[in-house]
């Protein structure tokens, strides 16, 4: 496990340490690690005109830290937020396409939402709600509350390219 240390109570001890002062501290930690199984969740707007292209729009829904008990969500929750907001505006709508939903889990354990959605979607197509080659646009929500730009608001588009050189030359 891991242990953070509030800043306060880092800069003081590195005062004591530059000092030469020695400390002594006793950590008490209640922390417990369990394997637990995690899903994604799919939900699908039928299409009115084109029912077997498929738009995803996805973003991910769990929360990590370094340390455990620091790990707020603040920054998780945007993407997770965002996509049910959109889901929410398109509920009354009759979209041409298909639009799936798509919240993955396991995104800070090497993408293992996004990867067993892929795999499943690509070879285990019978159990699969729908085929990957129908999705012709993918659009993921991954917004960050920690970015502070001076004055300039930007939306980065990132091809396939971008994810492992998908993109052949």
């Amino acid at each position: 496990p891991r242990l953070a240390v509030d800043w306060n109570d880092f800069k003081d001890i590195l005062l004591e340490l530059k000092a030469g002062k020695e400390i002594e501290a006793k950590i008490v930690l209640n922390m417990t690690f369990e394997n637990v199984v995690a899903y994604n969740i799919i939900a699908l707007k039928k299409g009115s005109k084109y029912p077997s292209e498929v738009i995803a729009v996805t973003a991910y829904f769990d929360s990590w830290s370094v340390a455990p008990a620091w790990s707020p969500g603040a920054d998780e929750a945007l993407g997770i937020s965002s996509l049910l907001a959109i889901a929410k505006l398109l509920k009354d709508e009759e979209p041409l396409r298909t639009v799936a939903f798509i919240a993955f889990s396991g995104h800070h354990e090497a993408l293992a939402g996004a990867r067993e959605f892929a795999f499943s979607h690509a070879f285990e197509k019978p159990s699969a709600p729908i085929n990957l080659t129908d999705i012709k646009l993918m659009i993921h929500l991954d917004p960050s509350a920690y970015y502070e730009p001076k004055g300039e608001i930007r939306i980065a588009l990132l091809d396939a390219g971008a994810f492992y050189g998908a993109t052949p030359e």
